[in-house]
Order: C-alpha cells, then sequence, then structure tokens
C-alpha cells in the first residue's frame, strides 16, 4: 500500500457497489477510486453488523421442526404430513406441543391406515386382527411386535392402494407426501422388528412369532410394491415352514372369522404351484421321472377341470377377481413348464397341452376384469401387476408364432385366435390402470410388443438401470 493511504474499515458507496478496496488519501473522502473516475465519494449507505443479525421467522420454524423431530425420534413414531395448506407453528404460540399431543396425533395417523387396511384390504389378507392391533399400540409404547406389524401395514395400504401415484413421484424425482409417510411406517417397522429380535435374543426365544412373520410378510409385500424386490429379499428372507395339512373351513382366525372359500381356493392353488412347478424347476431344469411327471400332469388336469366360475356369484369381487386372476396364472406357468416337459398339442380343445392355451386364457382374463369395477382391480396392485404382464407375454408369444392369424380370416381357424391382439390391447390397458403409465411391466409388454411387430402406441425406451432389471427378469 502506497504510504498516505488508508484502508477504510467501511467502503463508500461506490466502492461498495463495484465490490473494490476503498483508500483515502487522507482522514477525509473522496477515495481514490471516486477521484479518479470524477464522482461524489459519498457514505449513505448503513454498514451492516457482521454476525448473527437476530432471530429470522424461518430461523424459528426451522428449530421447532428441529425439535419436533427430535420428539417423534424419542417416541419412535413416524410424524404425520403437513397438508399443503397447512403452515409451520406461530413463533408467538407459548411453547411447542408437548409429547403426549404428539404421541396422540401420532397414533391417529396409524389409526386412519389401519382402517383403511379394515375396510380394504381384508378380504385381500384375512390375517390380521385389526382391532386388537388398534388395541395394542394404543395401551403401550413398549410393545414392539404390535407397533412393527402395525407400520409394516400401514405402509402397505399407501404402497398397494396408491400404487401409480408413487411411481409417478419416483419418475419425476417428486417426495409427494403418500411416499414420505410410507417410507417412515417402513422405517419405523424394522426399527421396531430389530428392536423385538433383540428382545426375543435377550430372552432366549427362538421361536418366531406371528407378528414377526406378519410383519416381514408386510414389509416385503411394500418393498416388492415399491420395485426394491432385492432389499427385500435380503432383509427377509423366507422364514415360515410348510405345514402337512392346510386348516379348511373349522379354522378360525381370532378377529377375523373363518378362513373363506376364496382364501381357502387361494391355498390349494399355491399348493398346487409349490409342490409341482416350483419344486421341478429347483432341480435344475432336470426332467422329472414318470410318476412325478404324471402326478403333475394329473393335479393340473384336476384343476383345470374345475370350473372356479361357477364360485364367481358366492365371491365379493375383490376376492373373484385374485382366485380366478390366480388361476389363470398358474395355468400359464404349467403351459410354460409343460412346453420343455411333454409334447405339445395343436388343438385348442386340449385343456392340459395344448399349444395355444394363452389365448384361452387370455380370453377368460380379459372376460374378468371386463365384469368388475377398476377399484377391484387396482385394490390388488403389484401381485396383480405380475400376472396380467405374464399372461400377455405368454399371448405375445403366440401372436409372434402365428403372424398370419390377425392380417387374413383362414379358413378354419380357431376363433378363440382371432380377436387376440384386442384381448392383447384390453390386458395393455389393465397393466395401465393397475400401475400407472410408469409401470415398468407395462414398459415391458410395450417393448415386446414393438419387437414383435404388433401395433403399439407411444412406444417409450427403458432407462438403463430399467433395461438391467429386464434382462434380470428374462
Amino acid at each position: 500500500m502506497e504510504k498516505g493511504k488508508k484502508r477504510t474499515n467501511y467502503p463508500c458507496d461506490g466502492c461498495s457497489l463495484r465490490r473494490v478496496r476503498c483508500h483515502l488519501q487522507g482522514s477525509s473522502p473522496p477515495c481514490n477510486e471516486c477521484r479518479k473516475r470524477s464522482v461524489e465519494c459519498t457514505f449513505l449507505r448503513v454498514p451492516r453488523k457482521r454476525g448473527p443479525k437476530g432471530p429470522r421467522l424461518s430461523t424459528t420454524h426451522k428449530v421447532v421442526n428441529y425439535q419436533e423431530q427430535i420428539r417423534q425420534n424419542r417416541s419412535g413414531l413416524p410424524l404425520p404430513a403437513r397438508g399443503p395448506t397447512q403452515s409451520p407453528r406461530s413463533p408467538s404460540t407459548p411453547g411447542v406441543e408437548n409429547e403426549s399431543t404428539a404421541q396422540k396425533n401420532h397414533l391417529e395417523v396409524y389409526i386412519e391406515y389401519l382402517n383403511k387396511f379394515r375396510d380394504h384390504l381384508t378380504c385381500v389378507w384375512p390375517v390380521v386382527n385389526v382391532e386388537s392391533l388398534k388395541s395394542r399400540i394404543s395401551g403401550s409404547l413398549d410393545d414392539h411386535d404390535a407397533w412393527a406389524l402395525a407400520g409394516a401395514i400401514c405402509a402397505t395400504v399407501i404402497a398397494q392402494l396408491r400404487l401409480s401415484q408413487l411411481r409417478l413421484s419416483k419418475q419425476h424425482n417428486l417426495v409427494s407426501d403418500d411416499n414420505s409417510i410410507a417410507e417412515s411406517f417402513a422405517h419405523h417397522a424394522q426399527l421396531s422388528h430389530n428392536l423385538s429380535n433383540q428382545h426375543h435374543q435377550s430372552t432366549y426365544y427362538k421361536e418366531d412369532t406371528t407378528d414377526s412373520l406378519l410383519t416381514a410378510f408386510f414389509l416385503h409385500i411394500y418393498f416388492a410394491n415399491t420395485e426394491r424386490i432385492r432389499l427385500a429379499t435380503n432383509c427377509f428372507p423366507p422364514c415360515l415352514k410348510p405345514i402337512q395339512t392346510f386348516p379348511l373351513s373349522g379354522f378360525h382366525i381370532q378377529g377375523v372369522g373363518e378362513v373363506d372359500a376364496s382364501f381357502q381356493l387361494l391355498a390349494q392353488l399355491f399348493t398346487l404351484l409349490d409342490d409341482n412347478i416350483v419344486m421341478a424347476a429347483d432341480r435344475g431344469g432336470v426332467t422329472p421321472g414318470s410318476s412325478k411327471a404324471d402326478n403333475l400332469y394329473s393335479a393340473l388336469s384336476a384343476m383345470a377341470k374345475q370350473d372356479f366360475s361357477t364360485l364367481a356369484p358366492n365371491l365379493p369381487e375383490t376376492q373373484r377377481v385374485n382366485v380366478l386372476m390366480t388361476g389363470n396364472w398358474i395355468h400359464i406357468l404349467w403351459w410354460q413348464f409343460a412346453l420343455s416337459h411333454y409334447q405339445m398339442s395343436s388343438r385348442m380343445d386340449d385343456a392340459m397341452l395344448s399349444m395355444l392355451k394363452p389365448a384361452k386364457v387370455a380370453h377368460e382374463a380379459m372376460r374378468l376384469l371386463g365384469s368388475v369395477s377398476q377399484q377391484a382391480i387396482r385394490t390388488h396392485g403389484y401381485g396383480l401387476e405380475l400376472k396380467v404382464f405374464r399372461i400377455a407375454d405368454a399371448l405375445i408369444d403366440i401372436l409372434a408364432c402365428n403372424t398370419w392369424l390377425s392380417s387374413s380370416l383362414q379358413p378354419g381357424c380357431n376363433s378363440m385366435l382371432l380377436g387376440a391382439r384386442d384381448v392383447l390391447h384390453s390386458l395393455q390397458k389393465a397393466l395401465l390402470l393397475i400401475g400407472g403409465p410408469e409401470s415398468l411391466f407395462h414398459k415391458k409388454l410395450m417393448l415386446v410388443m414393438a419387437e414383435s411387430q404388433l401395433p403399439v402406441p407411444n412406444v417409450k425406451t427403458l432407462t438403463p438401470c430399467e433395461e438391467e432389471e429386464r434382462v434380470e427378469d428374462s
């Protein structure tokens, strides 16, 4: 610095605006910069005090929210989301809501979603006594099993009934209230589940409780619906042991009632699937022995001859969709299994070994989905979405191998195949209804249709992450 120049602590208005150093030649203005530019050197700007400027309204809101978060972590309960019209607590409010009031509000959120499960999803999973669970979480904060199960159920309710909205928010990198609440429920369920396991280990209690098994089940459903199958598989490996005889109508579930006909049918269908097709696939593709093949054929033949549609008038709409679509899906699995193990027939009337079986199954699925309400379809979420995709994918295989069927009417052509493309587009619309436009299954189906040179509206390419998942699924 030149001799005689004095740098001021507070620059003049001109130097402050130009963001340059302000040097006075003597003890009074003008400064060197203002003198060179022939401008008036003024000090009209009021200097701002360095450091904290006092309490701000936004800072006060952050402090209040942080205090609420600490209380939430202490109680282990997820915070209810604020609505778009709700504003943070006013700083003039004397104090913040006490811990008991916060816990009461949190409990009301749990009860709200448990009631939704009771009203809409008990017919899908009739395995939970909702009223008993509500009573348990209302009575104690230390019942970790009850809180874990309640959190898993509440997260599943959101993911099951609002699947398309969650996917749309995820695609556009939006954090919606539904997403944050569901994640909070799932996080609290895992935390309580771990605390419960630690307690059981400390007391040398080795067997899993019914609550812990149901918690693992519903968390698996939640992570599957939010397309995180790997997380569900790694965190919650299979922990159920098969039973020799399934309890029939005499079995009573406390708070739910007797096992209804639809649940018994589903148990029989999945037992048939597990004991035959799944077990055969676990052998690494080895052709089963003659006796095993005969038993498998006989069991599936009996199922094929059983007309589940006769039970439809006796079942509620939601259960009817579940049972009949599960039966159709298992027929597709059988068809894929039979292609590698049996000599197939080209006749449609061959109920077991017809090459054209997917066309008949797709027609039945289309009629079923067209006869029920949209709510009954959406209720089943990811599970129904998977089954519809498998049926549509098998139908595409048939159309790809018989491209002449839809171009012209051939003499003697089976009528079941003439409207196959219309059926395919109906199934495509069903996928759109269940999972929304961001459904990975819907995107896969559209690409497969395009690759098979079938007309597809608005084909979208998969992202690299989705393409990787597609390769893993195939």
